[in-house]
């Protein structure tokens, strides 16, 4: 008997749990963070109740739609069926970098959303590998998160995320922020505003890491767009649970200054992340991933095999 696929898959809710990056070929987007004429407006719907999709048989499916299919499983909270997916497109291993990338990525945020963020990290990592530029090179961002989440869940303290400086961004303590660390502003507020944008389709106040990703977007903005764009992302901020004395100190003084006036700003000739490391490799534990390539097994059993014949050799020629 042919599996058959579910032809018509409806979005009747919009949850609100931690979510990453879905990557998918051919679905609608919506913005959820627009800029316009100095201000900042954000949207309070990502996709309506009655927004359906119609897929051919599984065994139809060409592999980007089959990707596809797993993107709406997550979204009706198939997380089971929507791995298998994933994992069979992983073992297939597709001559497609798009593909490659999007099915790991896809299966990090499955692993993101059902609390196994040493399992999200992995794989967000090997999608990143792959395609460094994908989500507009933003996803060191994501990679951050993960880890702030795992440092979380590793510390006894329930308000270890309240205020706690997720990406290392240094503004300083003044009384108006300065761009301590020398980074582009302007590439990191924009790496912000990416994956923002992903998340607020799905997360709602209050949420310590989104409160935490406003403010450093809100100040990043009054050194590249405006005062006005800061003061409504700071506000933002302070909606999904920010509080700050810092904030509350710079709002202060922001509202004192002209709306379409920006903080002084000189852009370093290249980036330099000594707050923000892009693409971390920290160790993690117990990541749920599929079995390393066999020639990957032959090349460290070479190395190994090396290693412990040098060893002999050394101590048999000390004997003679």
């Amino acid at each position: 008997m042919k599996t058959k696929a579910i032809l018509t898959l409806s979005l009747l809710f919009i949850f609100s749990t931690a979510f990453g990056c879905l990557n998918d070929f051919d679905l609608p987007t919506k913005n959820m963070i627009r800029f316009k004429n100095g201000h900042v407006y954000f949207e309070k719907e990502f996709l309506g109740p009655d927004f359906k999709r119609t897929f051919p048989l599984i065994e139809n499916m060409n592999p980007p739609s089959y990707n596809d299919f797993g993107v709406y499983l997550i979204y009706t909270k198939d997380y089971k069926q929507a791995k298998s997916i994933f994992l069979d497109l992983i073992k297939k291993n597709y001559a497609d970098k798009a593909l490659l990338y999007s099915t790991r990525a896809n299966l990090g945020t499955l692993y993101e959303l059902t609390g196994k963020n040493d399992s999200a990290l992995y794989w967000i990592k090997e999608a990143v590998a792959i395609d460094s530029t994908s989500h507009n090179g933003s996803e060191w961002v994501h990679i951050k998160l993960l880890e702030a989440k795992i440092k979380a869940q590793n510390n006894k303290n329930r308000d270890f995320l309240k205020g706690y400086n997720i990406l290392g961004l240094d503004w300083g303590t003044g009384d108006l922020p300065v761009n301590v660390g020398n980074i582009n502003i302007s590439e990191v507020k924009g790496d912000i505003f990416y994956q923002l944008n992903e998340r607020l389709k799905f997360i709602k106040p209050k949420d310590p890491i989104m409160a935490r990703l406003l403010f450093d977007m809100g100040t990043a903005a009054a050194f590249v767009d405006n005062i006005q764009s800061a003061l409504e992302i700071y506000d933002k901020a302070e909606e999904f649970g920010y509080d700050s004395k810092q904030m509350k100190k710079w709002k202060s003084y922001f509202n004192t200054l002209e709306p379409t006036s920006k903080l002084a700003y000189s852009a370093p000739k290249e980036v330099k992340d000594s707050t923000v490391t892009k693409y971390p490799d920290e160790i993690f534990s117990n990541p749920e991933k599929s079995p390393r390539p066999f020639l990957s097994y032959v090349y460290w059993g070479a190395v190994i095999g090396a290693v412990i014949g040098a060893i002999i050799y050394k101590i048999a020629k000390r004997k003679s």
